[in-house]
């Protein structure tokens, strides 16, 4: 039930003057008739929810978007290809890794390739939990294309054999629940990750390189500087932060 004081203000309940309309919650009631309608408000609050569910999960996505991929990009202190590559093995490893190994896969590369690690970390995050199922229903759908197979699953059945993969916590269970998928699977699956991680890379690579040089372009036109030089000052700074 609600406080009284409530019901004070809505006119409801024994404060209630003869006359009178009741508004409380979703209910209305009539002074000439006494009826109640609920019908109508009521069959509104479900939508009404899940409209601000849906805009409250949209701004936080866009609010994670400019925080962790926008404003590195934008507030960049590295050369255009450490960026670009950042953003270009992102999505290689995104793309083209099975969930669960996004991390060990940028730290392995780590070791042997210098890119910006948070920003590709990021970008990794394209293929997540919320849109494994569709997207690698996709990957199944294109590998069975291109291999000229038929698409003999349906989407529920692909979304019934996957869950078992997300309810596990650590990644070599997901690692091992996504292997005994089988085989028909897993060639689609490679099959269409090699394409999707080529593309994805490489456009990724072009796009970013040429948006940071442009940036960098013009950092250095405010220095009064010239590009080349406002570069070795961008590497000079890196390696000494390494160190």
């Amino acid at each position: 039930g609600r406080h009284p004081s409530m019901r004070r203000d809505t006119g409801c309940g024994p404060w209630a003057g003869p006359g009178s309309a009741c508004t409380c919650g979703s209910t209305t009631r009539s002074p000439a008739t006494g009826s109640t309608d609920e019908a109508g408000t009521e069959a509104s609050e479900p939508g009404a929810q899940q409209g601000g569910a849906s805009t409250g999960v949209w701004a936080r996505s866009r609010g994670r978007l400019r925080r962790n991929v926008l404003d590195p990009l934008v507030f960049s202190r590295h050369s255009p290809w450490f960026d670009a590559t950042g953003v270009s093995v992102g999505f290689v490893v995104g793309f083209g890794v099975p969930i669960g190994g996004h991390v060990l896969g940028l730290g392995l590369l780590r070791l042997a390739l210098r890119f910006n690690f948070i920003l590709a970390l990021a970008v990794s995050s394209v293929v997540n939990p919320f849109n494994i199922i569709p997207l690698y229903y996709g990957y199944y759908w294109l590998g069975s294309l291109v291999l000229g197979r038929p698409v003999a699953m349906n989407f529920e059945v692909f979304q019934k054999i996957m869950n078992p993969v997300l309810d596990k916590g650590y990644f070599w269970e997901v690692h091992a629940a996504f292997i005994q998928l089988g085989w028909e699977i897993l060639v689609r699956w490679a099959v269409a990750a090699a394409i999707l991680a080529v593309v994805s890379g490489t456009l990724g690579y072009v796009v970013t390189y040429r948006i940071q040089k442009k940036r960098c372009m013009r950092k250095a036109q405010v220095l009064g500087i010239q590009y080349e030089k406002y570069l070795e000052k961008l590497e000079e700074n890196a390696q000494a932060n390494k160190g």
